[in-house]
């Protein structure tokens, strides 16, 4: 018989750094084993690094379940790529990929390099200890939101709280599809706003883009917004707090850094292959019957692939609950997915994790935890895992 693990966010861990128990036995196990997922769906877990790899990459499983809800007069807008599959998602993803290239986002690095260091700065002023989350990783994720998308810090603390209502086990439909509409419309105001008032911000390039089909209309440009507002919310405030933690725990590592600066674009791709951030991974639907792993998935079926402890499999990453900032392969993981929908925001989330790290080491060279590490407390939820505070001294 199968067996049914409980959400995403309910499972235990025997590390902080870790994935959920469940989901390293069933790695080692092979399976099968089921998820219990919101609203009383279930899903099939992969969590091996091959089979995960493959399944994301395999047309026959589908991203259609996560279309947008009905908020336009009971139906979904377009432009929600989320729920796409090649080819219709493949002209958004050609439209947008320049936006987001590394070239790209290196042109917001003074930006993000301004923001961190003010952050760094108001921190030292008012003396420590200071905790981390709220008053460096949190902030700096907001901040650049908004910089980015050029919007204001009032309008991401509303979008803030309307995310947070998305993401519970005990959502109900109806609240789940009243918040997409208020967050939707809200977006569709903000571009018809840019629309007649472009800046120097992403959102305002969304609407400059065009192929010969055009142009994207004002409703393909909100629900792209709202995705890139939603992908990137919390992985990144996450992967910085998680990360200076893991790091302090390490500090043969943070040492190695602090030395050797030139090595922190590794050290990010090793910290987002190690830590757990990623509690749902990605979440497909059959079209067909298909395999996946050792596992027969029935037309209709859901699989859940586990980037997180995919990223540990020793069959991929020898030693893998070892961080190692030297890790010559750490490039191969799986932390943004894999296939046609590879996080679109991957470069803007190591560009923002890199500056974050390489200023903190600059400015704060003897930083330290404040409290025992048994004390730093978890933050979790059904789509993210992390720390909730993160106190240190210097």
């Amino acid at each position: 018989m199968t067996e049914l693990l409980p959400i995403p966010g309910a499972q235990p861990r025997g590390c902080p750094f870790d994935p959920p128990d469940d989901y390293r036995r069933a790695q080692q196990d092979g399976g099968p084993f089921r998820v219990a997922l919101q609203q009383g769906r279930e899903g099939r877990l992969l969590t091996r690094y091959k089979d995960v790899r493959k399944a994301l990459k395999d047309g026959r499983f589908s991203s259609s379940l996560h279309v947008l809800p009905p908020v336009i007069d009971g139906q979904s807008p377009p432009g929600w790529i989320f729920g796409m599959d090649p080819p219709e998602h493949t002209r958004y993803r050609r439209l947008l990929a320049d936006m987001f290239s590394v070239r790209r986002m290196r042109r917001f690095e003074p930006r993000v390099e301004r923001i961190v260091v003010e952050r760094l700065e108001e921190i030292r002023s008012a003396g420590g200890p200071a905790d981390l989350m709220s008053r460096f990783a949190w902030p700096i994720s907001a901040r650049v939101s908004c910089d980015l998308l050029g919007t204001t810090l009032d309008d991401q603390e509303q979008f803030e709280r309307q995310v947070a209502g998305l993401v519970g086990a005990d959502v109900t439909p109806e609240d789940f599809v009243a918040t997409y509409r208020a967050m939707w419309f809200h977006m569709l105001d903000l571009v018809r706003d840019k629309r007649g008032r472009p800046g120097d911000d992403v959102l305002s390039e969304l609407l400059a883009v065009e192929d010969d089909q055009g142009p994207l209309g004002d409703e393909e440009a909100a629900s792209i917004g709202l995705q890139l507002r939603i992908a990137g919310k919390d992985l990144v405030a996450h992967a910085i707090g998680l990360g200076i933690f893991a790091l302090l725990r390490a500090p043969d590592q943070f040492d190695l850094l602090r030395k050797e600066p030139h090595r922190i674009d590794n050290a990010v791709e090793e910290l987002l292959r190690y830590l757990p951030i990623n509690n749902m991974g990605s979440v497909r639907k059959a079209t067909v019957d298909a395999s996946a792993g050792d596992q027969r998935i029935a037309e209709g079926d859901v699989i859940v692939a586990s980037l997180t402890a995919a990223n540990r499999d020793e069959r991929a990453f020898p030693e893998p609950d070892r961080l190692d900032v030297n890790r010559a392969n750490a490039i191969q993981h799986i932390a943004f997915g894999h296939g046609a929908h590879r996080c679109l925001g991957q470069h803007q989330a190591r560009l923002m994790i890199a500056v974050s790290l390489r200023e903190l080491l600059r400015h704060f060279p003897q930083m330290r935890l404040a409290v025992p590490a048994e004390d730093v407390p978890p933050f979790e939820d059904t789509a993210f895992y992390g720390i909730a505070e993160l106190p240190v001294t210097w």
